[in-house]
């Protein structure tokens, strides 16, 4: 039983942190029941969190019908990293021309400190890799919002924002593979010398390279076990396996 906070709270986290260790299969319908069930509580808590999970993209919900997690597809991960490509790559060559500056000086400080806490979350691994996990991409979501809130556009924020879901998703489901939180540290630290070289060129494609890596490992072997490829995204799916932008 659920004590302490308010059920609909940790409805909410209970379930996220279901859908982001791969408890809860994709393509499959989930009742409100179900999640009561699975948390033992009432099922007022659990719509709650639900459609706060809705909102969110973590789920869709469909009337008279029930709950399925969100699709994530090779077009989906293609399309997503475009966009971060974009806006992050942008972001970090910002912030590489204006890292002299107190708040450049200050956003660097962060990023430094994230990357050491994130070294010593993989030195120290607990007995809960799950944990771990989500714990990791929290920390370099956190490292990529610090250079993202950079220019200070409202937009870009609202655009990173509405596919956080799917960062948080693709993230987890990556992040699992053997090496990935070392590359992903590293590549980390190639995208903060360039910022702290000034080299707003390089920046950029650190961002980049950093992006496509997440993308060409979710392509070759990181979608659920069933999810499939689309027939339209096959041809997609090759040209970012043999694409090098780095």
């Amino acid at each position: 039983m659920i004590v302490k906070e308010t059920l609909h709270s940790q409805a909410y986290r209970h379930i996220k942190n279901g859908i982001l260790n791969g408890d809860f299969k994709h393509n499959c319908i989930y009742s409100e029941q179900f999640f009561a069930d699975y948390l033992n509580i009432s099922r007022t808590p659990v719509r709650e969190a639900l459609l706060r999970l809705k909102r969110e993209q973590y789920v869709d919900i469909f009337p008279n019908r029930g709950i399925m997690l969100k699709s994530v597809d090779a077009a989906s991960i293609i399309s997503v990293s475009e966009l971060r490509t974009a806006i992050e790559g942008y972001c970090a060559a910002y912030l590489a021309e204006h890292v002299m500056t107190p708040e450049g000086q200050e956003r660097l400080r962060i990023c430094e400190d994230i990357c050491r806490q994130e070294e010593e979350l993989l030195a120290s691994a607990t007995h809960d890799p799950s944990t771990d996990d989500i714990h990791f991409i929290e920390l370099d979501l956190k490292f990529h919002r610090t250079i993202n809130d950079t220019p200070g556009n409202v937009r870009f924020l609202e655009i990173m924002s509405e596919i956080h879901s799917y960062i948080n998703l693709l993230g987890v489901s990556v992040i699992k593979q053997e090496n990935r939180k070392r590359e992903s540290i590293d590549e980390n630290y190639i995208i903060l010398q360039a910022i702290r070289q000034g080299d707003a060129d390089a920046a950029y494609h650190a961002a980049r390279y950093h992006i496509d890596q997440i993308k060409r490992r979710l392509l070759e072997n990181g979608l659920p076990d069933d999810e499939i490829i689309p027939d339209g995204a096959l041809r997609m799916v090759e040209d970012a396996r043999s694409g090098m932008f780095f």
